[in-house]
């Protein structure tokens, strides 16, 4: 498996000060976009102008990237706190897999959301 997502603390601490703060405008973007994705994930599922197959598409598709988001967490803390050494934890397998699931999810979805419209438009009975 390609990890992209593969620094440590030996390679970010000549660059003491920008990476600290990368880390932290990271954070930062990590936890508003959890807080900002549970509120719309309720909002959307207590909405009722949409129909019901539409708003478990969104829903799952914010609970994926709500999962990479935290698997993304989980690489920060090996990146941050982790060994020194080039080492594959499973905590950094665990996050790259995710990142996978989020970019073959997110690009499925567009696939079948246009089929889908495809297929509807095509079939659509006046």
């Amino acid at each position: 498996m390609y990890f992209v997502n593969y620094l440590n603390r030996n390679k970010t601490d000549p660059y003491y000060p920008a990476f600290e703060v990368i880390y932290g405008i990271e954070l930062l973007f990590i936890v508003s976009t959890l807080i900002a994705g549970c509120v719309v994930v309720f909002l959307v599922h207590t909405t009722t102008k949409l129909h019901r197959l539409i708003r478990l598409r969104m829903i799952s598709a914010i609970v994926v990237a709500m999962t990479f988001v935290v698997s993304r967490l989980l690489v920060m803390h090996h990146e941050y706190f982790g060994t020194m050494k080039y080492v594959e934890t499973p905590v950094l397998i665990v996050g790259s897999i995710f990142k996978q699931v989020f970019i073959g999810y997110m690009t499925a979805l567009t696939s079948i959301l246009a089929q889908d419209r495809w297929i509807s438009m095509r079939n659509w009975a006046w």
